[in-house]
Order: structure tokens, then sequence, then C-alpha cells
């Protein structure tokens, strides 16, 4: 589909359009929580203001981006979503992700964007890391 002619990024009043939520709804919470958290880095926070009840989430404030995961009720399908994270050090982020065996898509290497990996999530979705500045 191509995109509409009279798209810019200027919203409402005058705000950028962006991207500024993605949340992934699982059946896998505690290991979706430990990946993101503990694999891919992300400080995720518990909260429970949600009228879904208690999640993660993380909010980038410089360029506001709010991140949540969420237990995915038996009415609903889990969430499919491809994601990637920028990060200071890709090697550690691989590191850590071979040593607790995760499924590895694409090893640390340099693309034309920069360093980066791709990994699947504890449910099949595949997450990239990603050094913008490195250079070979």
């Amino acid at each position: 589909m191509l995109a509409d002619a009279s798209f810019d990024e200027t919203g409402w009043g005058g705000c950028r359009k962006k991207l500024v939520f993605t949340g992934l709804r699982t059946r896998n919470y505690g290991r979706m929580v430990w990946f993101y958290r503990d694999i891919i880095g992300v400080p995720l926070e518990e909260d429970d203001h949600s009228p879904e009840g208690v999640h993660r989430e993380y909010s980038w404030r410089n360029s506001y981006l709010h991140f949540a995961i969420f237990k995915c009720g038996p009415d609903r399908e889990p969430t499919r979503a491809e994601l990637s994270f920028s990060t200071n050090d890709v090697e550690a982020v691989h590191a850590r992700a071979v040593a607790a065996g995760v499924r590895v898509e694409r090893a640390p290497s340099q693309r034309s964007w920069g360093f980066s990996a791709a990994y699947l999530d504890p449910d099949g979705n595949p997450v990239g890391v990603t050094e913008m500045r490195r250079s070979t």
C-alpha cells in the first residue's frame, strides 16, 4: 500500500507523528519479562495502574516510547511483532543470550545500519539489537 501523499510528520497540536507505544501480550509472561529484562537489557518496572492488571513496562523519556509486557487472557491471542533495540554492547547481549540458550537468528555482524544481532523471544518474535555507531 502506498503512503498517503498528504501525510507529514506534523500531528496533533503541532507534535510530530511517531510511534509512542509497543505492547506485547503473552502466555509466557515470566519468560518474556526475563528475556527482555535480563537478556536484552530493558530495565522493566512492575506497574499495576493498567485496566489489564499488573504488567512490566519501561518508557524511554528522551524520545518517549513506552514498551510493556502484559499477561494474555484466554480470550486474546499473543502479540506477534518484530522489535529491535539499540545497545552499547551487542557482544555482551549476545554472550548473555548464548549462555541462556536463547535461539540466535543472526550472530553479531556489521550491517548497513550498524553492528547487530537477532534472536527469538520466548513467544517466537524476532528481536534485534544494534550498536548504531560501531564500525569495523
